[in-house]
């Protein structure tokens, strides 16, 4: 039928394919819910893929409840949830406008609004000057709470899709962040279970995200850490030599090959993965820009290194399977056989056992273009340590004590540089400090200071970085809020939904109107002042608000530390001012006494913006008026 070959194949097809499924996944499982009686009090989207069924539900209230379409989507946004996952542009679908018209023509006329109204919703300009129609944009605009995935994430998100909320500063931008964790029930193998069970007690699980109660892996001894190290590895091993024993025999690559495997891959030698989804970004390949210096390092006599590659590229990344290409032709070189392996067919569990058997976790993507990953999280529950560039979520995991991070944050001039010195830095960390540090032993023949930096790996990464806290972050910043809003929102046959509908189309008839007349304070020059800590500063304002009421508009002191510059702050204080009376000639006048939280130099500016007591957040609308001199 039309309909599977719609939903036959996940990848490939045109634009038209896509949005297409897009529909069916968004507008197609709201009707699923419904037709199964499942009515549920919160909608999370995770990417823009789904956002079509927001449109779908407030298309059902204006049919069925007989809501107008901005009262609707008040009603319906009041309760939707939007995780972004990626900043790369393949994760964030866009569309040219002449498609959304073919399939969405029918439906603003449906909802009683017009193209133009429609297409702001999801509108994007490009640099060249034209129009697309952005489904990140869109979710943006259709939900009231969104979170990125990682911290850094979050703030790589703010500044990206700054454009939504034009008049903030980016660190305003409201989106959250909640980082990404795993399963430890799927994630810890079967050994460290039970070398958990034995020395933290077999509740342990019980208490996985109490970083307290982690602090007791000290309790475990260093031989039983490093036998289970031990132990895990020759599982690994034994399962790569058993996959790459019928990889060769179908590859007609020849029974040396196989013997060098087993002569070079052994548990005593240091052994780093890399593994999961080949993306360009990724830069699977960047440990090989040196290859002398690799090739030096994996004949080493004394202290061997060995490489493990597995995963796959999107099926329409070629350039992600040039990696995989190029990773497996080095594997073949003479100077590389049994050194560097490239695994194929990973799934999971190959993937079980590389993140509990390999000694480093190695990580080298683009800055800011990792949300977060999680394959890293796997391996410090394992106890194996990371080496990786710090983004997504390492930059948050990382404390220097529980592996090794490199990659300046600092921007280079092309990517050929930024791809040199990261991976000079990466054979520098490598040859000089990870590899003494694995072959060094004490007198009962055990790496000591390795074990030491397990330990630590597994008490940080553990309690922080799993799906029983991760639930809990969205429980309590997203979920239950997300919930409250929603009952209010739709009680009392939309009560408050249409009055907040009401409202903000007022505002956007009268807000060109208001005008920040001037302000002034005791002893400022300029918008900077000297502060002193506990000492108070009197600031007087004068707004017109044109046709709008004092109570519709929030008037604030802006307060940046250090004297920064709005956009760049890193340590603000906002203050409300009050009303104060009614000034001549419509002037309004607002008052308020600020007490800094420090001492330093301060510069500050006074903003107003539109205020409703039920909106999510005073920033909801992303409109502001700042003071210019």
């Amino acid at each position: 039928s039309a309909d599977r070959e719609i939903t036959g194949r996940l990848y490939g097809g045109d634009q038209e394919m896509r949005i297409a499924q897009e529909i069916i996944l968004g507008m197609g499982g709201v009707m699923v819910l419904d037709a199964m009686g499942i009515k549920p009090t919160i909608w999370h989207m995770n990417e823009g893929h789904s956002v079509f069924l927001v449109l779908q539900r407030i298309q059902q209230l204006v049919q069925k409840a007989k809501l107008n379409f901005d009262e609707a989507l008040e009603a319906v946004t009041a309760n939707t949830i939007f995780t972004t996952h990626t900043p790369v542009p393949a994760g964030n679908d866009a569309f040219p406008l002449h498609i959304k018209e073919k399939y969405f023509q029918k439906y603003w006329e449906s909802v009683g609004i017009r193209r133009h109204q429609f297409i702001e919703l999801g509108s994007q300009v490009q640099p060249e000057g034209y129009e697309i129609f952005n489904l990140t944009i869109l979710a943006f605009n259709l939900s009231r709470y969104r979170n990125a995935v990682s911290r850094l994430h979050g703030s790589v998100s703010q500044k990206l899709w700054q454009t939504v909320w034009p008049d903030l500063p980016s660190y305003e931008v409201p989106i959250r962040y909640i980082t990404n964790g795993v399963h430890t029930a799927s994630w810890v193998s079967r050994k460290n279970r039970d070398l958990y069970d034995k020395f933290l007690g077999k509740n342990w699980f019980e208490f996985q995200d109490d970083s307290q109660k982690w602090q007791e892996i000290d309790k475990i001894p260093d031989e039983e850490i490093w036998k289970t190290k031990l132990e895990s590895k020759k599982k690994l091993i034994n399962h790569i030599r058993e996959r790459l024993t019928i990889q060769y025999e179908r590859n007609k690559i020849g029974s040396l090959q196989m013997l060098r495997v087993k002569q070079h891959l052994k548990p005593d030698i240091l052994t780093v993965g890399f593994a999961r989804r080949f993306a360009t970004y990724k830069r699977g390949t960047l440990i090989f820009r040196n290859p002398d210096r690799l090739k030096r390092l994996l004949n080493d006599p004394e202290q061997p290194l060995r490489l493990i590659f597995a995963g796959k590229a999107h099926p329409r990344d070629t350039g992600g399977q040039e990696l995989i290409r190029q990773i497996y032709t080095y594997s073949l070189k003479p100077e590389f056989r049994g050194r560097i392996l490239f695994v194929e067919n990973y799934d999971m569990g190959l993937a079980r056992d590389l993140v509990s058997g390999v000694d480093i976790w190695l990580n080298n993507p683009r800055r800011t273009q990792e949300a977060s990953g999680t394959s890293g999280q796997k391996v410090g529950m394992n106890g194996g340590l990371n080496f990786s560039v710090l983004d997504g979520w390492w930059n948050e995991g990382y404390n220097g004590e529980n592996g090794w991070a490199f990659g300046d944050k600092q921007n280079y001039e092309s990517l050929e540089d930024w791809d040199s010195w990261d991976s000079e830095e990466l054979y520098d960390i490598l040859e000089n400090d990870i590899i003494p540090l694995f072959y060094a032993r004490n007198d009962q023949d055990l790496p000591a200071d390795w074990i030491k930096m397990i330990k630590n790996s597994i008490r940080t990464v553990l309690p922080k970085f799993n799906t029983h806290r991760m639930i809990k972050d969205y429980t309590h910043i997203l979920y239950l809020p997300a919930n409250d809003l929603g009952v209010r929102y739709n009680q009392n046959n939309y009560q408050i939904a249409r009055e907040v509908a009401s409202w903000k189309n007022r505002i956007d008839q009268h807000w060109y109107d208001v005008q920040l007349e001037k302000f002034s304070d005791s002893g400022s020059e300029n918008g900077y002042l000297l502060m002193n800590f506990g000492e108070k500063y009197q600031v007087k304002a004068g707004v017109r608000l044109g046709s709008l009421k004092p109570e519709e508009v929030k008037v604030q002191i802006f307060l940046v530390r250090n004297g920064e510059h709005l956009e760049e702050a890193s340590d603000y204080e906002i203050f409300d001012m009050k009303f104060s009376g009614n000034g001549k000639k419509g002037l309004v006048n607002y008052q308020t006494v600020i007490t800094p939280s420090d001492s330093g130099h301060y510069y500050y500016t006074v903003r107003v913006l539109p205020y409703h007591k039920q909106l999510p957040r005073d920033i909801e609308l992303g409109i502001v008026k700042w003071y210019q001199k």
